[in-house]
C-alpha cells in the first residue's frame, strides 16, 4: 500500500481515528464493561484501530525507522489480525490498546505532525 506520498496525511488520519475511539468511549462508556457488552462499540472501536493500521501501512519506510520507539509493526498487525481474525479478537485487549496504546499513539503523532 502507498499513501500520497506525504506522510502528513496519513499522520492526520491516525490522529483522526484516534479520535474517533476516544468520541466512542465518550459517547458509550468509559468502563471496559460498557465495551465488552455492546457490539456496537466494539465494531466503531474496531474499524477506527483497522484505519489506524491502514496508515501506518502507508506510511514511508523514513518515516517508521525515524520514528523507530513507536511499534509500527504492532499495530499493523493489529490491524492485520482485526481483519482476518475479527471472530477470535479478544476483546479485552482491544480495551487495552485504546485505553493505553490509543492516547499514547495520538499524543507521539502529534509530535511528529508538528515536526513534518
Amino acid at each position: 500500500m502507498k499513501g500520497d506520498g506525504n506522510p502528513s496525511n496519513d499522520i492526520e488520519t491516525i490522529i483522526k481515528f484516534c479520535d474517533s475511539i476516544e468520541s466512542a468511549m465518550e459517547h458509550f462508556g468509559t468502563d471496559e464493561e460498557d465495551f465488552l457488552e455492546s457490539e456496537l462499540y466494539q465494531n466503531s472501536c474496531c474499524f477506527a484501530l483497522l484505519q489506524i493500521g491502514e496508515a501506518v501501512k502507508r506510511l514511508p519506510k523514513e518515516i517508521t525507522k525515524r520514528y523507530s520507539d513507536i511499534e509500527w509493526s504492532d499495530i499493523a498487525g493489529m490491524r492485520d489480525f482485526i481483519v482476518h481474525s475479527y471472530h477470535k479478537t479478544s476483546m479485552h485487549r482491544i480495551w487495552i490498546a485504546m485505553t493505553a496504546d490509543v492516547p499514547a499513539l495520538r499524543s507521539e503523532c502529534e509530535k511528529i505532525l508538528g515536526e513534518l
